[in-house]
């Protein structure tokens, strides 16, 4: 299912219901330019995946990604962002077996990142599979987020 967000507007899991658990087919949302908001809550622990796509259409460009707030562990959360429409591997066994799908860019978010509303591209796009591109250019990308422990 698709999902059009409006710029400004936000997708609430309470209200738009919970962000997909299937990395072959995750919530895609389209983000219309301006500021877009995705909210979502990790409450069933290392296992409660929070998966979205998005499309950037041509002459779009993403310029960040701000952690605005962040209730969670102390170790952090897990925020990795993947090119295309779904993952190339399951989350869960990676989790498992501690090794990411590849490329894959991550950088766990915190509590600290949201009081200063930290911007996380830099720290996303340092290696593959974006290799300093920034800001993202137009594309098929798809995020992950999880509970770290």
């Amino acid at each position: 299912m698709v999902i059009p967000l409006a710029a400004g507007s936000i997708y609430l899991e309470g209200t738009n219901g919970d962000l997909s658990d299937d990395y072959l087919n995750p919530t895609s949302l389209v983000f219309m330019p301006g500021i877009n908001t995705v909210s979502g809550g990790l409450d069933g622990g290392a296992m409660d995946l929070d998966l979205f796509s998005f499309t950037l259409l041509s002459g779009q460009t993403l310029t960040e990604i701000k952690v605005m707030e962040f209730t969670g562990g102390a170790s952090g959360s897990l925020f990795a962002m993947q090119l295309g429409t779904q993952l190339s591997s399951d989350p869960v066994q990676a989790t498992i077996n501690m090794s990411f799908p590849d490329p894959i860019a991550n950088v766990l978010i915190s509590s600290t990142m949201a009081a200063s509303d930290f911007d996380i591209l830099p720290n996303l796009v340092v290696g593959p599979p974006f290799n300093f591109a920034n800001p993202l250019p137009a594309g098929d990308y798809v995020v992950w987020l999880n509970e770290t422990g």
